[in-house]
């Protein structure tokens, strides 16, 4: 029986961009990891826990957790930008991505 194994798989058509895209906006988040799933394949509606850094003023700021983003992924999808830090170190790799606009909800 024939097997279909993802090997490596990247982007390359988009506008690469500069992580220090992110020191631009007056305030940011720099998400570093995500809890669960939640996504309707119906929808595309996306919510999920997450934690990460605050970005204030052009400065790294104070770790935030126990957040929620949520969005929708056809949204998402037309309003991000890829950095330019892409490194092949693993299986699966990916750049840092930048989405423009998200819901944050969280103390």
């Amino acid at each position: 029986m024939a097997e279909v194994v993802v090997a490596q798989i990247y982007i390359l058509k988009m506008e690469k961009i500069h992580l220090k895209k992110w020191f631009k906006h007056k305030k940011a988040l720099y998400i570093t990891d995500l809890i669960g799933r939640g996504s309707d394949t119906i929808t595309g509606d996306y919510s999920v826990g997450a934690s990460g850094i605050l970005i204030e003023n052009g400065e790294l700021g104070y770790a935030v957790n126990e957040i929620t983003i949520a969005g929708n992924l056809l949204d998402m999808y037309k309003n991000l930008d890829l950095a330019n830090d892409l490194e092949f170190t693993y299986a699966t790799n990916s750049p840092s991505i930048i989405v423009n606009q998200m819901t944050i909800a969280g103390k």
